[in-house]
């Protein structure tokens, strides 16, 4: 089985706080059985979708960029865990790109994506940063696209996997005023709580 895993940070810093939990939730599915993959969308060229409505018709989207190669990895994987950070309670801009760019794949009642199972990830610098916000938009994106959505099984919450925190690269004052991810335990616990049950859940199903 295969879990792709998205970190949806728009840092280039190699300390990326929402990749470090999507990691976290990798590193839990291969432990668990899976082969997994992280794709970087700050890495890629993601442009908007222009609402042509191409792909309603031809389930093809005329922009040329790499959204095609992610569709090609999205359709051939197993399991997807989406992480992104909050940017004013909701996902980052290249999240929102992302997703908006997936409507090719949900092409009237053929769902590319149905039945694949999911899994959410939302970070903030603060404890209560919007986090929930975020996680919600993820799950309703998962949901419109017939998936399968795992929740957390740790008993701090049981229908998101959140975290806040930096990785320490911040100055000064703000630096003191923020928890480093890395002693997040409830945010670590969580993170690999989904990537083992989403691991689980595929077990389950192809049984």
């Amino acid at each position: 089985m295969k879990i792709i895993g998205i970190s949806g940070s728009t840092s280039k810093s190699p300390n990326r706080t929402t990749e470090f939990l999507v990691k976290k939730a990798l590193e839990s599915a291969s432990e668990s059985g899976a082969e997994t993959e992280l794709v970087r969308l700050s890495d890629l060229n993601i442009q908007p979708c222009d609402g042509c409505n191409v792909c309603l018709k031809q389930k093809i989207c005329p922009i040329t960029d790499d959204m095609q190669m992610l569709h090609e990895k999205l359709t051939k994987c197993d399991g997807i865990i989406l992480g992104s950070p909050s940017y004013f309670g909701t996902v980052s801009g290249l999240v929102k790109n992302f997703m908006d760019r997936t409507r090719p794949l949900r092409g009237g009642l053929e769902l590319s994506l149905a039945n694949k199972v999911g899994g959410a990830i939302a970070v903030a610098g603060w404890r209560h940063g919007g986090q929930e916000f975020v996680a919600d938009t993820i799950i309703r994106f998962f949901l419109t696209h017939g998936m399968i959505v795992v929740g957390n099984l740790t008993d701090t919450g049981y229908l998101q996997n959140t975290a806040y925190g930096s990785l320490g690269t911040l100055q000064g004052k703000r630096a003191k005023e923020w928890n480093k991810i890395s002693e997040d335990e409830v945010g670590i616990n969580s993170a690999i709580s989904l990537g083992k049950k989403i691991v689980e859940v595929l077990k389950l199903m192809k049984k």
